[in-house]
């Protein structure tokens, strides 16, 4: 976050040599083109410089070209000099705009997306806008879905510009809010309520008062349910999940009943949001969400018993982790239905969040045996609970199916610990992608026996052996013998 000494000092922003050239390049090309044009950056890429972060993707703001006309010309003038990729162009909502083109191109290494200044208005059940150029850069500002966003560094007089008033302020004392009053900004486009928390939660502000009221509007959640497409829904949702402070966007969905309404199907069938979502997905998905959450299901009580806990998990696991954590109230035999129709997150996700919720009960009444006598009995059906069910999730499981339980967070950490210890002091961590030290077709020669159901009997009698601790070939040889010798 900046402080405000900083802010005053920042009437310019300090480029990258790369940068630089970049500017100075449009810059060129624009005083060659002898129209006049004034050039902004927009949006994220002067919000994040102004943090001290350094972002490769710009978007450039026109005032009087269009921007795929700005493009070529650019792209024209760089020729000689071998600087400039080709340009692609992407009409911007074609049914309502066809004369606004985004054209996007490479200039010095750097991405850059060229548009014009616009204004845009919305139909009553459509979060689609139609969009025209703008003739004043405060009406593009004013369209924008935060203050921090709607920031412009002018490359023609190097200084930043405000112009909703409040957006370097708000950047300063990290705050999210709408640069026009949130209740119209979430009825046009009901996404922005969701985005709201991602950039609250990704940069460790706070939410503007006008935001948490205008969430709970009717006409607001009505829309998020209704309008917006559920593929919107999940790529918003996943990017929160893949954030380091993951868990304050958990939270917030959570106290907002926010998630809650995004796994609620509407009532309606034919509502814009379910497009592509078949009539028999949509009916089990409502038969399956009707009173599948868990009773006297506490967020809060969950997160704290998990703080302590969540630096110890995989980073490629992380993201899997916070969407069960974000779903640990679901009780359903279809979690996996759930929130692949309610988010339309991919298939494999969808199966990981379920192994790891579905797994809760068996896996508490496993850990609370292992803590109090520990026995082959219970290598094995830890074995098999790793190998046959949570794969490399088990960390994940164990975390969550603690934390839903009466233990404070200090007895949560103690059993976690304890748990991790005996796996990991057994080797049974990776037994997931263990092979078979003699392997099916070795069985049937050793034991002379036909292709048959047995041989994976065997095989499965075999990880047992080695879940106990035996992994020695030959041992292993005796024991599968004994088993195979009253059958013969």
């Amino acid at each position: 976050m900046l402080n405000t000494s900083l802010l005053r000092k920042f009437t310019t922003i300090r480029l990258t040599e790369q940068e630089s050239r970049v500017f100075s390049a449009l810059l060129e090309a624009s005083e060659a083109m002898g129209k006049g044009t004034v050039l902004r950056a927009a949006g994220g890429w002067v919000r994040d410089k102004l943090m001290g972060n350094e972002s490769s993707d710009i978007d450039i703001a026109l005032d009087n070209v269009p921007g795929d006309e700005f493009a070529f010309f650019v792209r024209d003038h760089e020729s000689t000099k071998g600087h400039c990729s080709s340009v692609g162009v992407v009409k911007e909502n074609p049914d309502q705009s066809k004369h606004i083109r985004t054209a996007s191109f490479k200039l010095h290494g750097l991405d850059l997306d060229i548009n014009n200044l616009r204004s845009e208005s919305y139909a009553e059940n459509s979060r689609i806008p139609e969009v025209r150029f703008a003739q004043h850069p405060s009406e593009d500002a004013l369209r924008r879905d935060f203050t921090v966003n709607a920031l412009y560094y002018n490359l023609n007089t190097k200084e930043v510009e405000d112009y909703t008033g409040s957006g370097l302020s708000d950047l300063d004392k990290g705050i999210i809010r709408t640069p026009l009053p949130a209740s119209k900004t979430f009825v046009d486009d009901p996404l922005r309520v969701l985005r709201a928390i991602r950039f609250a939660s990704r940069f460790g502000f706070q939410l503007h008062q006008d935001i948490s009221e205008a969430w709970k509007s009717e006409e607001v959640r009505t829309g998020l349910m209704n309008k917006v497409s559920r593929e919107r829904i999940g790529v918003e949702i996943t990017k929160m999940m893949k954030d380091k402070n993951a868990v304050s966007a958990i939270r917030t969905l959570h106290t907002s009943g926010l998630l809650d309404l995004i796994l609620t199907p509407p009532s309606d069938y034919n509502a814009p949001s379910l497009a592509g979502i078949s009539s028999k997905d949509f009916k089990a998905w409502r038969d399956s969400i009707t009173s599948k959450r868990t009773s006297g299901f506490h967020i809060e009580s969950i997160l704290n018993k998990t703080a302590t806990i969540i630096p110890q998990i995989e980073q490629d696991c992380l993201s899997t982790f916070y969407f069960a954590l974000l779903l640990s109230n679901l009780e359903s035999a279809n979690i996996a239905l759930i929130s692949r129709v309610a988010m339309k997150i991919p298939n494999e996700l969808c199966k990981n969040i379920a192994t790891i919720l579905s797994s809760q009960s068996d896996l508490r009444l496993l850990i609370s045996e292992i803590l109090k006598q520990p026995d082959s009995n219970l290598l094995v059906r830890t074995g098999r609970m790793i190998r046959f069910e949570l794969k490399n999730f088990w960390r994940e499981a164990a975390i969550i199916c603690l934390a839903k339980s009466d233990l404070d967070p200090t007895e949560v950490q103690a059993q976690f610990t304890a748990f991790v210890s005996f796996v990991m002091n057994n080797q049974l961590d990776e037994c997931h992608s263990w092979k078979p030290i003699i392997d099916g077709t070795e069985i049937q020669k050793i034991f002379n026996l036909p292709p048959s159901k047995q041989i994976q009997q065997l095989l499965n009698h075999e990880f047992d052996i080695m879940f106990s601790g035996i992994r020695d070939r030959e041992t292993i040889i005796t024991k599968l013998a004994e088993i195979v010798k009253p059958n013969i």
